[in-house]
């Protein structure tokens, strides 16, 4: 089972917020090879973005901030993929109206394009009913592929 994390999931786990016990779950399975779980490289970008503001808050600067922003995202590279939209899909995901966020728009056309079975995502909202990819939350994912 091939599951495309959205950049919110990513950043609750690194930042133990709400969701935090579901989407460790969810990592944990990853870890162990039980789904194969990925992200896009906008996803990257944004999480290296976020965690750099997140640790300046914290009082965290150069070059400590960045050796550890570099530690965690290589470390989430032993065990999520990184994947790639191309240029047709991109150029399909701006002309999408469907979508509110044009970002989102690009998370579900690389999801689409990388053969994902599921896009974990902790704003449902922004993403609209398909019959291509299931979309549903860490807790509802956790429960229904990882509890047994």
């Amino acid at each position: 089972m091939r599951v495309f994390l959205d950049t919110n999931i990513v950043m609750e786990f690194l930042t133990q917020r709400t969701h935090y016990v579901a989407v460790r779950k969810i990592m944990r399975a990853a870890q162990l090879g039980l789904l194969e779980a990925c992200i896009s490289t906008i996803s990257l970008s944004t999480i290296a973005y976020l965690l750099g503001l997140r640790l300046k808050q914290n009082n965290i600067h150069e070059p400590e901030k960045r050796n550890m922003i570099r530690r965690l995202l290589i470390e989430l590279e032993t065990y999520i993929q990184i994947v790639d939209i191309s240029h047709e899909q991109t150029a399909i995901a701006l002309k999408d109206e469907n979508f509110k966020d044009i970002e989102d728009s690009f998370q579900y056309y690389c999801a689409l394009e990388n053969d994902c079975d599921y896009i974990v995502t902790i704003n449902l909202k922004d993403f609209p009913a398909c019959d291509t990819i299931i979309i549903c939350s860490p807790e509802d994912f956790a429960k229904a592929q990882i509890e047994e």
